[in-house]
């Protein structure tokens, strides 16, 4: 059976190339029936039907739908049986690990190898997630296992933990989180402490990150 594939980049050399690249290699498994370049085209084509399988860039402008995780969302909504494949350059496992949350079955990174993406391609046809070996590494460096990936991508907090990682993801110490929040230092680290269990984070893990890092995304706690 031939796997109908929709593609969505705001590139139009990378949907051309990838689409041809595709075909070219996958023996008549796949074919790519329709490119867009926009998030409105993509909903069109989509609410249209057809499609077995989305390929999307993480980001993708030109609509008056928003893009990165809010698209993702939308899409987990409204397409829920749909399987996604996410293309990005991102390289910060907070931001790879929202992806993940937000329901994408498939993550590459853009400076994968094709013959990586056709695997990927064919793995989340198959119902299985893809998470290619760069995003792999990244993620492995501030994750203690795979099913801790998306975590931070979802509410699994108390308010309290949630108000202590916030402090840390701004670059405040301990003392600091204790003197903002009117608690000990001790409870501060043992909420921390228990925020990181939660998370599966590594204990050397590198809490503390801006907005260029992520892309403008933001870890959830």
């Amino acid at each position: 059976m031939t796997l109908r594939i929709l593609l969505a980049d705001d590139h139009p050399l990378t949907r051309a190339g990838l689409a041809h690249w595709l075909q070219a290699h996958s023996r008549g498994r796949l074919q790519v029936h329709a490119s867009v370049a926009s998030t409105d085209a993509l909903l069109e084509a989509l609410h249209g039907g057809g499609a077995d399988l989305l390929i999307c860039d993480y980001y993708l402008p030109g609509g008056s739908q928003a893009d990165g995780l809010a698209l993702l969302a939308q899409l987990r909504q409204a397409f829920a049986r749909l399987p996604v494949l996410v293309l990005t350059a991102l390289s910060e496992a907070c931001a790879l690990g929202g992806i993940l949350a937000s329901g994408a079955a498939g993550l590459v990174n853009k400076r994968a190898p094709l013959a990586e993406l056709l695997k990927a391609t064919l793995q989340v046809a198959n119902g299985r997630r893809y998470v290619c070996r760069h995003s792999q590494a990244i993620l492995a460096e501030r994750y203690l296992a795979p099913s801790h990936w998306p975590n931070e991508g979802r509410c699994v907090l108390s308010e309290r933990e949630t108000e202590v990682m916030a402090l840390a993801r701004a670059g405040l110490t301990i003392p600091q989180m204790a003197a903002r929040l009117g608690r000990s230092a001790k409870a501060i680290a043992v909420q921390r402490r228990n925020a990181f269990d939660k998370l599966g984070l590594r204990a050397e893990a590198l809490i503390y990150h801006g907005p260029e890092a992520t892309g403008g995304s933001r870890c959830a706690g």
